[in-house]
């Protein structure tokens, strides 16, 4: 019995003496390009990884958990703690390793937010140069951004700007904005409140907060925001007050056993060539034209626009095709066009591939 104490202890010698030697190597290695005075300020940083082997391939890191776990629990011998202590051992680094990753995470949300506040400050930048380019010198010199980002404005690499812009208005309204964050957006004259003065411009001929009144504020405010809206609707008019069939286009249509599509004709499939035909090439214009009013209108408006593109390309001779399973095309119905025509206009890429790609997905 006394001999495996002895064999026991003997273990135990030799592991600590692997732990001086580690302490040791990690010394001369940390130091070897310090000043002398700087060497003889190291200290050892207490710890050593959990998977850490010897030359010799003794799990010297599994034994120096050992060690925590026994005074965790009162069982290491005093004599040895002592010992332990002595060479600058951290008996507890869970407490170090979670304050190291919540800095490093800290930093990493600094980092992301000082990318994006100089993607405003291009931003603002940007529209100073647009904005003054047929001004003059005077008038440049006057010149004052009006603290906006359009909502869903993305910038050239995809950076959510005007969603981040939002993102900060909300903080500063929680009080949760960081107290240099806000000094500094409000240094740029970041407006804190986004409400548009906007007015429709048939507010004359609409009573007040009328649906209509509501979409023209909408559509107003989208093209005071610069972004070039070319719509099916028309400013003056409504998207509710388009005359449109309830259900399904009065334009009869060829269903199935078509051999060959025609020019008008929009084509559903993954073919990369698809997107090349001039029904398709037709069919993404009208979608890039509305995608922007179908963001900012109501459920209902949204239903009655998607029924109008149908009804407008049925009207044009235009047909909605696939291939089916025996390799001839029919026409999927003006049910399935809205849905793709949905998808679509909810798309920042809304090529055809990607729409029927992301429909036959959510179908699973």
């Amino acid at each position: 019995m006394q001999g495996g104490k002895e064999h026991l202890q003997q273990l135990w010698e030799d592991m600590f003496q692997y732990l001086l030697d580690f302490i040791k190597e990690t010394r001369e290695e940390e130091s070897k390009d310090m000043n002398d005075e700087k060497k003889a300020a190291w200290v050892w940083g207490g710890n050593i990884p959990t998977n850490y082997k010897t030359a010799s391939g003794k799990l010297l890191g599994s034994w120096i958990n050992t060690q925590r776990i026994a005074k965790r629990r009162g069982t290491l011998i005093e004599e040895r703690e002592a010992r332990l202590a002595s060479t600058g051992l951290k008996w507890n680094i869970h407490t170090n390793n979670v304050t190291a990753q919540t800095g490093r995470k800290e930093e990493v949300r600094q980092q992301k937010w000082e990318c994006m506040f100089q993607c405003l400050l291009q931003y603002i930048e940007e529209t100073r140069k647009e904005e003054t380019q047929h001004m003059n010198e005077e008038e440049k010199a006057a010149w004052v951004w009006n603290g906006k980002v359009p909502q869903y404005y993305k910038t050239a690499s995809g950076k959510l700007l005007g969603t981040w812009v939002n993102t900060q208005r909300v903080a500063k309204k929680k009080g949760t904005l960081k107290d240099d964050r806000e000094e500094r957006l409000a240094n740029i004259s970041l407006r804190w409140s986004d409400a548009t003065n906007a007015q429709p411009q048939s507010a004359a001929a609409c009573p007040p907060n009328s649906s209509n009144d509501i979409l023209q504020r909408k559509m107003a405010n989208a093209r005071g925001k610069g972004l070039g809206l070319s719509l099916l609707v028309p400013l003056g008019g409504s998207v509710s007050s388009m005359k449109i069939s309830a259900a399904k286009s009065h334009h009869p249509h060829t269903g199935h056993g078509i051999t060959q599509p025609g020019n008008k004709d929009c084509l559903f499939g993954r073919e990369k060539w698809m997107d090349n035909h001039p029904g398709n090439k037709r069919y993404q214009q009208i979608i890039e034209e509305n995608r922007l009013i179908y963001q900012v209108i109501s459920k209902n408006e949204k239903k009655t626009l998607r029924l109008k593109i149908v009804n407008d390309w049925r009207a044009n001779s235009g047909r909605f095709l696939k291939l089916n399973k025996t390799k001839m095309w029919e026409d999927i119905g003006d049910d399935k066009a809205q849905q793709y025509i949905s998808l679509a206009l909810r798309e920042e890429d809304s090529t055809l591939m990607k729409a029927v790609v992301t429909e036959q997905q959510q179908t699973k």
